[in-house]
């Protein structure tokens, strides 16, 4: 067994066990990485006060003070450079339209907080996905450490809510948006927010995912993900 594939067991192997301890079901938004976007005030998606600003193609300056005027910005609304920060603040709306409909959940069977044993055996299919439908169908049945295997996988944990994933291509930050109950079943689920950046080029983009589980010793499924603009 190499080093990199030792590692990556004794990750698995500590996950697996961390998810026997079910912590208080919560139904909570994170406030704090929200504040950039909402600066005071509700974070309702109907109520929240933004402080956002874009550039349209003719240079003047785009003023997006609540989420259904997001909502209502079309993509050539807004200037071709200043797209991806569209693209992020849709996301975070639509993480608090979500939230909205949302309820307190009876059970839960995520960790309290994020570590790096949880966020490697997320499944593959959590990530930001790019590719053709073959490829992203080889992700299923993977965890993201499997799926990243040989492109020096590094996770670090920058607080309970985020992490970072960086690999040879990519730099990319898993962030937990908000826990509740979001299907109706009683279970706490985690609205999380992935935000990708390419390494050697220009890209970069967020996308939104509802993860499940439904046990303690059940796996962590993608039950949910924000449809594509």
């Amino acid at each position: 067994m190499t080093r990199l594939t030792a590692g990556l067991f004794s990750l698995l192997l500590v996950a697996h066990t961390s998810f026997a301890d079910t912590a208080r079901a919560q139904r909570t938004l994170n406030v704090s990485d929200l504040r950039s976007l909402i600066p005071k005030g509700s974070f309702g998606y109907d109520t929240a006060v933004l402080d956002y600003e874009l550039t349209a193609p003719n240079g003047n300056t785009i003023h997006l003070n609540s989420c259904t005027q997001v909502d209502a910005t079309k993509d050539d609304d807004v200037a071709a450079f200043d797209y991806k920060r569209l693209q992020y603040v849709r996301i975070n709306c639509l993480a608090l339209k979500r939230y909205s409909t949302s309820t307190m959940p009876k059970k839960n069977f995520f960790p309290p907080r994020l570590t790096r044993a949880f966020i490697a055996s997320l499944p593959a299919t959590a990530a930001f996905l790019i590719g053709d439908s073959e490829y992203i169908r080889q992700l299923h049945g993977k965890s993201l450490a499997a799926s990243l295997h040989g492109l020096h996988l590094h996770i670090s944990i920058l607080s309970k809510n985020e992490a970072k994933v960086v690999t040879d291509e990519d730099d990319d930050r898993y962030v937990v948006v908000a826990r509740a109950d979001f299907d109706g079943d009683g279970i706490e689920d985690l609205l999380m927010r992935i935000d990708w950046r390419a390494r050697d080029a220009f890209g970069a983009a967020s996308d939104l995912v509802l993860l499940s589980k439904k046990s303690a010793s059940g796996p962590v499924s993608v039950s949910w993900r924000a449809p594509e603009p």
